[in-house]
């Protein structure tokens, strides 16, 4: 009896293991299961894209135009409107412009002479002569200036196209972020100068740290009286947890080849020698900001490089600006002058990321307050 007890305890103790065994393993499978459904949904919402930029040209000049019509349309009488269609008419050419500047054309253009782009004497114009053209870029800057992959092609079309008399107007609205991405995109801008393309920066809200390292490269940098220039410096922020975590007899092990491969870090402890050594690092940025300042602004450096940032109307007095002026005015009174383009090259969003592009309030503030913990 004791021995068929035995085997019974024994095979049901077989069963509940077999049992949990079975039950793990089915869990097991739901969540792998789960997650390759999960991998199998974001691929069909988020499909591999070859290159599927497109490039986009309107003519503001002409948008303009159509709304002035528009409005004469609504106050002007019949034959009134008709004596002033005629007579905007005459000599148009509007169709002419517009095949000049379609996406084949620009492809087959070839790259603009050189010129010096603060020559103020110009040629005298011949019938045959072309009327000059403004080209408009914009720029809207995050921390990593993730906009630059779309500026720097945007500038390869830029300057194969551009003539001698042509200009090119960037809006800019960045306060700035990584030290590399926004240097990267002042070398887009570079470009146009190194190619003696007049280059105009208009700032209507802000222009600070990596958004004025690109600024100060044009010619001219246009202001809104309102808007915010400067932060000529660099910042880097970091919470150390080291002291937490040693609290509670947690420890933290790193290893690396290379005396200051890493100097602070969020869960390592902080030494005087490693708070230096960054430090000497910061300094030497800032150095090569001021430099590449420099190259560019004639202002003094030790009254505007303190990482402080004013309001236009100051910055014009210190010298980082040129104009107070938004770029609403300066684009009107091109339009009189030239044939004026805005230019942007764009990927079409998937549903994916225009689902992750509209951000809550609170991941916005996030976003805002991760920018203070990076070298800007």
């Amino acid at each position: 009896m004791d021995l068929f007890d035995g085997f019974f305890n024994i095979l049901l103790l077989t069963l509940k293991f077999t049992g949990e065994v079975a039950v793990f393993g089915l869990k097991a499978l739901i969540i792998v299961m789960a997650f390759l459904l999960c991998v199998i949904i974001i691929k069909k919402l988020n499909p591999p894209q070859i290159d599927k930029k497109k490039l986009k040209v309107e003519n503001i000049k002409s948008q303009y135009e159509k709304y002035i019509q528009q409005f004469k349309q609504k106050t002007m009488s019949k034959k009134e409107f008709k004596k002033y269609l005629k007579e905007s008419m005459k000599g148009s050419d509007t169709k002419k412009e517009k095949n000049k500047f379609s996406i084949k054309s620009l492809l087959s253009k070839s790259p603009h002479p050189k010129k010096n782009p603060l020559e103020t004497k110009k040629p005298p114009e011949t019938k045959n002569q072309s009327k000059a053209s403004l080209f408009v870029l914009s720029f809207e800057g995050d921390i990593m200036a993730s906009q630059v992959k779309n500026l720097r092609e945007e500038v390869s079309i830029l300057l194969n196209i551009a003539q001698a008399q042509d200009e090119v107007v960037l809006v800019l609205d960045s306060r700035g972020g990584s030290v590399s991405h926004y240097g990267l995109a002042a070398n887009q801008l570079q470009r146009l100068r190194n190619n003696n393309i007049p280059l105009t920066v208009c700032v209507d809200k802000i222009a600070g740290s990596g958004g004025y390292l690109m600024a100060c490269v044009a010619h001219q940098i246009l202001a809104s009286p309102f808007a915010f220039i400067g932060s000529i410096g660099v910042l880097f922020g970091i919470p150390n947890v080291h002291d937490l975590l040693k609290k509670h007899d947690i420890s933290y092990e790193e290893f690396t080849a290379g005396k200051y491969k890493r100097t602070v870090t969020p869960l390592g402890k902080i030494t005087d020698e490693k708070r230096q050594r960054l430090q000497e690092q910061l300094n030497l940025i800032h150095d090569q900001f001021k430099n590449f300042v420099k190259q560019y602004r004639n202002i003094d450096l030790d009254q505007v490089a303190t990482g402080e940032a004013w309001l236009a109307e100051t910055a014009l007095k210190k010298g980082l600006v040129d104009k107070l002026q938004c770029s609403d005015d300066y684009i009107l009174e091109k339009i009189k002058s030239h044939n004026v383009y805005k230019v942007s090259l764009r990927s079409p969003q998937t549903f994916l990321e225009k689902l992750m592009s509209k951000k809550p309030a609170s991941v916005k503030i996030l976003d805002n307050l991760f920018q203070k913990n990076e070298i800007i």
